[in-house]
């Protein structure tokens, strides 16, 4: 049996836990190939799409900072993926590249898993960002009943396009952008950080809770490290907290089984070898 190779595109992409995640699911499943990272910059990546038909990967993950600037280059996308405008798992099937978006399934499955009551809190949620993540995010809670969302974003042209886009799905929802940290905190119910900050060798997320609702939920998509300043601050308030780890190990599970066929499982031996890369 040939190998049957995968991969990961993105700019930096040295630190991905993902080859550690799919080659240990391989493993498992007496899977032949590897799982290969590639650091692929925006004028690379027509040459890297010829040479992964040519190389005969199944597939590749797609990363920082091209979820969205890989969608030109695809020859179908599917209904969520063209929604979000995101993609993060592309299939190959035929020498035909196929886009898909996982983000949303490891986004609530995360939350299901973690914290089960989550669908019952109503009231406003705080997106900080608006890049693929926050996409994710934002179409995830929509699909689920949370209509009155707050974007906040340093670009303000790039969170109006994020919430044009929606508005086309979700016309009677309340989506706004907003500049003010401490207005848009104010009440709020649900908070998820999709940017950088806060993240390992990334400058601080300077944001105040206080003024949230008791019992709040914070999530933070960030997952190096395990517990940011943003849920150690949230837990202090004894809001309820969830890091991103989660996210990160459900969103593969689709694109493995994609890939290869094979459901799996996040067992507690892939969280610890996990873990001892954070």
């Amino acid at each position: 049996m040939n190998n049957i190779n995968a991969g990961i595109i993105g700019f930096p992409i040295k630190h991905s836990l993902s080859p550690l995640i799919h080659q240990y699911w391989m493993k498992k499943n007496n899977i032949k190939g590897q799982y290969l990272t590639f650091d692929v910059k925006q004028n690379e990546i027509s040459a890297f799409i010829k040479g992964a038909i040519k190389k005969n990967l199944v597939g590749f993950n797609v990363t920082i900072p091209h979820k969205q600037n890989i969608i030109p280059f695809l020859d179908e996308i599917s209904e969520e993926a063209r929604a979000i405008g995101a993609v993060n798992t592309v299939l190959i099937k035929k020498n035909k590249l196929l886009g898909y978006n996982t983000d949303t399934y490891g986004f609530v499955e995360n939350l299901n898993k973690n914290i089960p009551q989550w669908r019952k809190k109503r009231g406003s949620v705080i997106i900080l960002g608006a890049g693929g993540a926050a996409r994710a995010a934002v179409w995830s809670l929509l699909c689920n009943d949370y209509a009155d969302i707050k974007i906040v974003n340093r670009s303000k042209d790039r969170a109006i396009k994020l919430i044009g886009d929606m508005k086309k799905f979700f016309p009677n929802s309340s989506l706004i952008c907003i500049n003010d940290y401490e207005l848009a905190i104010k009440d709020a119910v649900f908070l998820i950080n999709s940017t950088s900050l806060g993240m390992k060798s990334q400058p601080p997320l300077n944001i105040k809770l206080e003024k949230m609702k008791r019992k709040a939920i914070v999530y933070d998509l960030v997952y190096s490290p395990l517990k940011t300043e943003l849920l150690l601050q949230a837990e202090k308030l004894h809001f309820i907290t969830v890091g991103g780890l989660g996210m990160l190990l459900y969103q593969a599970c689709p694109a493995f089984k994609m890939w290869y066929g094979k459901s799996v499982k996040i067992d507690r031996e892939l969280k610890k070898k996990v873990l001892e890369q954070l």
